[in-house]
């Protein structure tokens, strides 16, 4: 287990990573971060709070800092939907940063260990498609993992009467417009297995298969991050001009959890998905066509 577990530490890292950034960024949209953030640092608001609160107050609660965070969320409305759209929102920016991760992984891996165990595989592209993979689907994986637990956790502490009237126009011209208000569960699931399964795996494809043409490390780490904002930037800039396909280049839309309009869903899907995987397997292919081992 102690093996397993150092081995893999730098997945539970992102994966404690990424289940705290989105409770964080949930309480704080909720403002219950303030909240604890003045419990902290004012001295004597945890007695102006229970003091003043318009929440309910079981008698002979003692007036701590635990349970005034746990008055805090228990009395918050907090809405099922807001939950995993706020609580997310975040990626949209830093998705690039995880790839870096099974970028970095695998660079290290190739220049030193990979050299001497390349030559008892008969299948060099085999060799480097299997490794490339096996770390890209670690690092989606952990991110994964993640999100469900998040998943979970708002489910539980939801309340699902305080659900916003809108909805969500990502996948449902394919499952169904009904689809949203009748499984909203299972929608957010099926979204977030693309946002934070799908995703993460390809670009740390990408992100690794520049390992292959690259020899700095910088220009490995760059890889991901130009290739996500470049098109981010240009898709905001078509988007200023009305252009139809702006949506379809940007991949922090996909990231984004946002409303769209009229939005094709396929479209966005081959756009962020396809396209960048493709272009992985076209340069692991040609960079690994006729290598001797």
């Amino acid at each position: 287990m102690k093996l397993v577990i150092k081995e893999n530490k730098k997945y539970i890292c992102v994966f404690l990573i990424c289940i705290v950034i989105m409770i964080y960024e949930a309480l704080y949209d909720n403002n219950i971060i303030e909240i604890i953030k003045r419990a902290l640092f004012e001295p004597g608001y945890i007695e102006f709070y229970f003091a003043n609160t318009d929440t309910p107050v079981s008698p002979g609660t003692a007036h701590t800092f635990i349970n005034l965070v746990i008055n805090s969320v228990k009395y918050t409305p907090l809405a099922f939907d807001s939950l995993i759209v706020f609580g997310t929102r975040i990626f949209q920016l830093i998705l690039p940063l995880f790839a870096v991760v099974s970028g970095i992984e695998f660079y290290k891996y190739f220049n030193t260990i990979c050299k001497f165990k390349i030559n008892s595989k008969k299948n060099y592209r085999k060799f480097i498609l299997k490794k490339i993979t096996i770390n890209a689907a670690k690092i989606a994986f952990s991110i994964f993992m993640a999100y469900c637990l998040y998943l979970l956790v708002s489910y539980c502490i939801s309340d699902f009467s305080y659900n916003s009237k809108t909805t969500r126009d990502f996948l449902l011209d394919i499952i169904g417009e009904e689809f949203y208000g009748e499984h909203i569960v299972l929608y957010y699931f099926i979204e977030g297995a693309i946002r934070f399964l799908f995703m993460p795996f390809i670009y740390s494809c990408l992100t690794q298969t520049s390992v292959l043409y690259f020899q700095n490390i910088k220009q490995v780490i760059a890889t991901p991050i130009i290739y996500y904002y470049l098109l981010a930037t240009i898709g905001y800039g078509l988007n200023m001009l009305d252009h139809p396909i702006s949506i379809y280049i940007n991949p922090s839309a996909i990231m984004a959890n946002g409303t769209y309009a009229n939005i094709n869903s396929i479209l966005l899907i081959l756009f962020n998905l396809v396209l960048p995987l493709t272009l992985s397997i076209i340069l692991i292919y040609w960079r690994t066509k006729n290598v001797e081992i």
